[in-house]
């Protein structure tokens, strides 16, 4: 009884190996992919560096700057006033634009409010390195 279980077996098995097979890899990337995302679920942070000098005291840890791109050839000493939303300046960029407006200008009104810079006349942003818009009208170019 047991041998004719067993040749039945190997009958039916010897007949869908290939089946079989796909079945177990199917199974297997199941079990390592629920085992990783488990492994990213529980993943802790790692504090942040600290460093320490020769005489002993440590140093807080400095939040990483995030640098802003400025024009090519822009001036330290221009007068930039960067504040989304106000209209404090008569001349407004963009921070990553190389031309500057006229607060009511179209090209002006397509610069987001976070990325937009004032000016409060041309010469602080031609010194900034800013040259002015041709489709705006009023500025002289």
């Amino acid at each position: 009884m047991i041998a004719e279980t067993t040749e039945k077996i190997k009958v039916w098995v010897g007949d869908r190996k290939a089946d079989i097979l796909t079945g177990i890899i199917i199974v297997l990337i199941g079990i390592i992919s629920f085992g990783l995302g488990r492994l990213s679920a529980t993943w802790t942070p790692k504090p942040p560096i600290s460093i320490i000098s020769p005489n002993g005291a440590e140093s807080k840890p400095v939040a990483p700057q995030i640098p802003v791109a400025t024009p090519i050839g822009a001036s330290k000493t221009a007068s930039i006033t960067t504040s989304a939303g106000s209209q404090e300046g008569k001349f407004v960029a963009s921070k990553s634009g190389a031309a500057y407006h006229l607060p009511d200008c179209p090209g002006a009104k397509q610069i987001k409010s976070e990325n937009k810079i004032y000016f409060k006349t041309q010469e602080d942003a031609e010194r900034a390195g800013y040259h002015p818009a041709g489709n705006c009208p009023g500025l002289s170019n």
